[in-house]
């Protein structure tokens, strides 16, 4: 991990099952919770910047369809930054979503104890 934030993220992942098996230039493989491996493709990487105060990162993987049981390619954009930057970058719909609401007031109780 490069950072406090990415070492946090990574020890979760590996409480709730997941591991990192090994990178490439341009790829990484992770063992998920089931036990499955996946191949991971890194196509773009935007590093953090003080400007943008966030880092993204758009990959590509295969993943199980539960509903017809064979395999889907999808593209996903993963965002890590300040919940003040992310926050209003979501959908108004999203914002209001219980999910997203549980979130904000657990952010809110861990800035209160200094995490």
């Amino acid at each position: 991990a490069s950072s406090p934030d990415e070492a946090a993220l990574c020890y979760g992942a590996r409480h709730f099952g997941f591991s990192f098996l090994s990178r490439a230039s341009q790829a990484l493989s992770v063992r998920l919770d089931n036990g499955a491996t996946v191949r991971v493709t890194v196509l773009a990487l935007l590093k953090f910047s003080s400007s943008r105060k966030r880092s993204s990162v758009v990959v590509r993987y295969e993943d199980s369809d539960m509903e017809w049981g064979g395999t889907r390619l999808k593209t996903v954009l993963y965002t890590k930054g300040a919940d003040s930057v992310i926050l209003p970058r979501l959908r108004a719909s999203v914002q209001r979503a219980p999910d997203t609401l549980k979130c904000i007031e657990a952010l809110k109780e861990m800035a209160e104890d200094g995490l």
